[in-house]
């Protein structure tokens, strides 16, 4: 029985350090790829495409506003 329990001990041990060393790898990974990848112009400038952003509401005196300039 104790024999068991070391062989499921052991298997356990070498399961957590195989997942240690993929997650490992996994970051350097992720790394390595936002290093080599382009950043669009919107993203770095910290702009939001115009479709992305929630509509506003106007108030009244900025309504009026629009319509003396388009007048």
């Amino acid at each position: 029985m104790e024999y068991e329990y070391r062989i499921a001990d052991a298997a356990a041990n070498q399961a957590n350090a195989d997942a240690t060393n993929a997650t490992k790898i996994l970051k350097t990974l992720i790394r390595r790829l936002a290093k080599i990848t382009p950043k669009s112009k919107l993203v770095t400038e910290g702009k939001i495409p115009r479709e992305e952003t929630a509509p506003r509401k106007l108030s009244s005196e900025m309504a009026e506003k629009i319509r003396e300039r388009v007048n």
